[in-house]
């Protein structure tokens, strides 16, 4: 997988491409709304013009194109609903990590904390709506923190020239690298993101 920002992509915003396999790649590309709109570029142009760069000879299929917006963690729904017998996870509780726009991991883990809550209710032989709120409350404790903090680093990098000293940074030192890579996951790493992102312009 390969991911760039670049110039020829919406700025802040970065686009990857990775092998899918019998010779078809993913491509895409990932940006603020308010940033997507205000270039007036569509799609299918700027994912061609991404892929000029890359080299190599790429037919970009219109047909199997999408675009969809999503929810950031920045703003959390309520996840338990007690009254209806649901709880949300994933992409229907915003479960998008406002930075990098990846949420796989935090569906995975609240569907861990749920599933907990959920099997210790029915071993116990109590109510169900109790346990969904039990999930709720261990799942802000766990990424209220990071969702913010990764923010405030957003709000950094949408200056690009400092957004590329401190991907410099990522890639020269490996501590810095890890350190990075967990602010981003939420695990567990205390750092904040402002002690985060001076660390970097200081190694770059």
């Amino acid at each position: 997988m390969q991911i760039d920002m670049i110039n020829g992509i919406i700025w802040p915003g970065y686009a990857w491409i990775f092998d899918s396999g019998s010779q078809v790649v993913n491509v895409g590309l990932g940006t603020e709304l308010v940033a997507y709109k205000a270039q007036k570029r569509r799609l299918p142009e700027v994912l061609a013009s991404y892929l000029s760069q890359l080299g190599g000879d790429f037919d970009l299929d219109q047909a199997s194109m999408h675009s969809a917006p999503l929810p950031l963690a920045s703003k959390l729904p309520r996840l338990a609903l007690p009254e209806q017998s649901a709880a949300l996870i994933g992409d229907a509780a915003s479960m998008i990590n406002p930075l990098t726009g990846e949420g796989i991991s935090y569906g995975m883990v609240a569907g861990l904390l749920l599933g907990r809550e959920l099997a210790d209710a029915v071993r116990r032989g109590q109510d169900l709506g109790p346990a969904a709120l039990r999930y709720e409350k261990d799942f802000r404790a766990r990424f209220s923190a990071h969702f913010r903090n990764n923010v405030a680093l957003r709000g950094i990098l949408r200056f690009r020239p400092l957004a590329e000293r401190m991907v410099g940074s990522y890639r020269r030192d490996a501590a810095y690298y890890r350190d990075a890579l967990e602010f981003m996951l939420g695990c567990g790493n205390t750092i904040s993101a402002p002690r985060l992102f001076w660390r970097g312009l200081v190694l770059s």
